[in-house]
Order: structure tokens, then sequence, then C-alpha cells
């Protein structure tokens, strides 16, 4: 029986074309477009199309036109299995003549099938992606070699255009991840109470949240795109130096901090890390409020001992007293001139004693004025441990090894030195027998421990805990005012002072200072 008629040759370049316009967004409208197509170029009485499922090898039916259209919608098949497994497998075209009952190329009820083509749709790469099957009923004309031929271009061509689909679809899906990404992080960097910006390689700002706007005074302006150094060249030149140094010790590869020039009565404080791709990323924050809260806890902790110092002095008062009491009453008593020069010594002894004591009241009382210079550690620490070498009795060992290059902080040298002595003093006295002081240096990140350590009596854990309280002392001749005093010092530099003790261990004591700069 001769095949019938094709359609025009002009028809057959619609299904070409018609692949070539596969998109994600109507995949299976194209796709039915195609099997109308192929019935009709084909003369099929049936047409279905398969497509792979992305990463797995099961094909699932995508389009189906004609007598097809009673393929149950769920028709699938794995990679192998049955007759379009294997053409799947193969990748290789197949015509079947004669009467076919299979699930992949027959169908339920309807005339029985005569023919059919089943060709893959294979991309680029060889991977099989779909399979196209086009039956004829019984009693047609049979598909020919010549139309086993057209089907395997057209399946090349629709196989690369629904590779190609999915590739897309895989990139909008990508891009659209990376959008959804953006702005969850837009959104995370906009609630930062932080500036946070990222200037890239070439010098210009890549990405800024709104508080870092507001720092660079740049409104609410967008300032991504804009050149780092057109910005800072706006700002007063204090901060736009500093902030400009900030961003050249990241680009050496140097993850630091800096205290930026106070502005506007605010203090701020810039964070700057090298990114991998040769760019910066700056925190400015601002912490003003902190510092106020800070400094209103001190305040209120001044108070506090304050108070209790007042009634501790009380306390202190009362014994001198007494004693000059007595010797005034000893004195009246007495009518010889020898007993009175007697008693009138112990007055004067318990008065110096008195004078003595509201000195150190009022040296802790009164706020503490700070006049700062660069202070070398090494120098300072050395120069403590030879004094004390002249000072301590033999029986006592003191080392001190100082810290690999010149560790340097702004401090009040005479007034650190003084804090220092006290802690030293205390170390010794805790050593009546004799034993080891050892005064050491440890950097930390932005900052330098100096190191206070004995091997004497040590303290319990009652003890270190009242330790800094005003009047504390655990010395039968103490004032309990040397370790307050050191506190107060230690704090005013913006430094933390902590002690470790164990009975008849010693007592290690650490101070934090912040770390200017180190050479």
């Amino acid at each position: 029986m001769a095949a019938p008629a094709h359609m025009p040759g002009e028809d057959v370049w619609q299904l070409f074309d018609l692949g070539a316009g596969l998109s994600p967004a109507d995949l299976s409208t194209h796709l039915s477009k195609v099997t109308k197509l192929c019935k009709a170029w084909f003369s099929a009485d049936g047409v279905s199309l398969f497509v792979r499922l992305e990463d797995s090898d099961a094909f699932v039916l995508a389009a189906q036109s004609g007598a097809d259209r009673e393929l149950p919608g769920a028709s699938s098949f794995r990679l192998g299995e049955g007759i379009a497994g294997t053409v799947a497998r193969s990748g290789e075209p197949l015509i079947l003549n004669g009467p076919v009952d299979h699930p992949q190329v027959g169908r339920s009820g309807g005339p029985p099938i005569g023919s059919s083509i089943v060709a893959p749709l294979t991309a680029t790469d060889g991977e099989t992606v779909g399979v196209l099957n086009m039956t004829r009923n019984l009693g047609t004309p049979r598909f020919q070699e010549e139309d086993a031929r057209t089907a395997t271009a057209l399946s090349r061509h629709l196989g690369f255009a629904l590779a190609n689909a999915r590739l897309v679809a895989r990139l909008h899906a990508s891009a659209e991840r990376e959008r959804a990404m953006a702005a969850q992080t837009n959104l995370i960097l906009n609630s930062l109470h932080v500036g946070v910006l990222v200037v890239d390689a070439v010098g210009r700002i890549e990405q800024a949240n709104g508080e870092a706007s507001r720092f660079l005074r740049q409104s609410d302006s967008d300032i991504v795109g804009e050149s780092w150094l057109k910005i800072v060249g706006r700002l007063p030149k204090t901060l736009g130096r500093a902030l400009k140094t900030a961003h050249d010790s990241a680009l050496r590869g140097i993850t630091q901090r800096h205290d930026l020039p106070k502005v506007a009565g605010r203090y701020l404080t810039a964070y700057t890390t090298p990114v991998p791709r040769g760019g910066v990323l700056l925190v400015i924050e601002d912490h003003t409020e902190q510092l106020e809260t800070e400094r209103e806890l001190q305040r209120s902790r001044r108070m506090a001992e304050i108070g209790q110092m007042t009634a501790a002095l009380a306390h202190e008062i009362r014994n001198p007293l007494t004693s000059i009491r007595g010797a005034a009453q000893m004195i009246a008593a007495d009518n010889s001139l020898e007993g009175a020069k007697k008693w009138a010594s112990v007055v004067e002894e318990e008065a110096l004693a008195l004078n003595s004591l509201c000195d150190q009241f009022l040296e802790i009382a009164r706020p503490l004025s700070l006049h700062t210079d660069d202070v070398n550690l090494n120098a300072l620490l050395e120069t403590l441990a030879s004094r004390t070498r002249l000072e301590a009795s033999e029986n006592v060992s003191i080392e001190f090894r100082p810290l690999a290059g010149k560790p340097i902080i702004k401090a009040d040298g005479p007034k650190l030195v003084q804090a220092l002595r006290n802690l030293i003093r205390n170390a010794i006295e805790a050593m009546p027998d004799g034993g080891e002081l050892s005064l050491g240096l440890r950097r930390s990140k932005g900052f330098v421990r100096i190191l206070v350590k004995d091997t004497g009596i040590g303290m319990t854990d009652e003890q270190v805990a009242k330790l800094f309280t005003a009047f504390f002392t655990t010395k039968p001749k103490g004032t309990g005012l040397g370790l307050c005093n050191a506190r107060r010092v230690v704090e005013a530099h913006g430094g933390a002072i902590h002690v470790k003790s164990r009975v008849g261990r010693g007592s290690t004591f650490e101070i934090r200072m912040p770390l200017e700069a180190s050479a």
C-alpha cells in the first residue's frame, strides 16, 4: 500500500522552528504542538513524546496526539526497560512493522497498531533526554526508512532543544536563587545596626547597607558603584584619613580594629578584613551608647564603692580616735611634764595615721586624671624588675622575659608603674619564706597582657572575690587600698585586671591593656 502524501516541504520546518523555540515557561505547550505537527507530517495516527526526568533514568509521558491520546497520563518507563527503554539506551531509532502490543508503543483499546517508529531524543553530549513514538494503525501504509531518517533528524533537533531548554531552566533557577539570596542578604545587612560595605580590588564600593551610607554621611543615597577614594574624600579630613588607613591595612592582608576620630559627638570603630579576591570588607560600628552605658555603670559602681569606703573609713578612724581620747585622758590625769610629752607623742602618731588614711581615701574618691603617652612595656617592666631585685630579700628570685618587638601602649606611665608596684609588693609579701616572682608579657588580638605571678601562700576563693574591695586586706598592717587603686588605674586606661589563685600554690595577676601599636 502506498504511503499517503506528506505535507508541503515548508511545513516540516515548522517542526524544526518549533523545536528551536522550546522554553522552560511553556515547555508543555510546545511539546503538544510538536506531537500534532509530527502526526500531520508523518501521517501518523498517534504520536506520544516521553521526556527523561532530570538526574534519573525514568521517562514520563509529556505530550500525546491522535490515537495516542488514549495512553494513560501516568505512562512511564525506565532506561533499558521495554522497547522504548531499549531505544533510549541504544540511542538508535527503531521501526516496528506488524501488530505491536507493548506499554510504551501500543495502546489499550482503539484500532490495532500496524507500524511504529521509536526515535530517541539525544542531546549534543549523546545523552538520551526523551523518546518520540509515532504509530500508524493496522491497514494503513507502514513507515519506511526515509520516515525513520527524517524522524531521527527531527528527534536529534528536539533533543538538543529540550536539553537547551532544561539548561536555560537551570540557569533561570540558579539566577532566581541568587536573587533571593541577594535579597535576603540585603535584608539582613540593612537590619544590622552596624555599617557594612565591601570595596572591590579596583577601589569601587561593591556592596553597602544603609548604616554604611549614614556613617559615610551620604544620607540615603546608593553608594554602590561609587569610588571609595571619592567617598572618603568628602568626609572630614581626620575621619577620611583614618578610614583610608584602615582600608589600606586590609589591602596588605591585615585584619585589624581601628578607633576612628570622634565625629559629631559619636565614637566610631572600623573593623577591616581582606577578602579573597583582593577587596576589603569594612564594618563600622557606633559604640557611643555602649560607652555611655559603661561609664554610667562605672559611675554607679564608684558611688557604691565610695559608700563602702565611707563605712570602712568610719570603722578605721574609730581605733585612732580611741587612742587619742585615751591619751588625752592620761594627760589630764598626769600632772607631770614627762607624762604629758609621752601621751602627746601618742596623739601625734595617731593623728598622722588618720591623716594618711584620709589622703588614701581622697586619692580613691577623686576622679582619676590620666596624662597618656607612648609607653614601651618591655622597658617599663625591665626597670621595675631591676628595682625590685634591689628591694627584695635574697630568697626571692625575680624573672622577666620581654616580648618580641616593642609592645607600645598609650598610658599614663607613672600611674601604671604605681599600679604594678602594688601588685609586685603584694606578691613579695605573699612569699615570706622566699619564692619566685615572674613578670611577663603576652600579646593577644588587640590587647597586651601583663602577668605578675608568685609562688606564695595563695588565697581562697572568698578572698579573691573581695580582693579589689576598698579596705579589704589579708595582711595584718595592710590598708586594703592598694589593689583597689590599681584596678582604678587599669580600668581608666580601658583595660581590665583579673587574678587566679590557689592556696599554697601562689597567685597570678593579669592586666589586659589595649595595644596601640607594635613594632
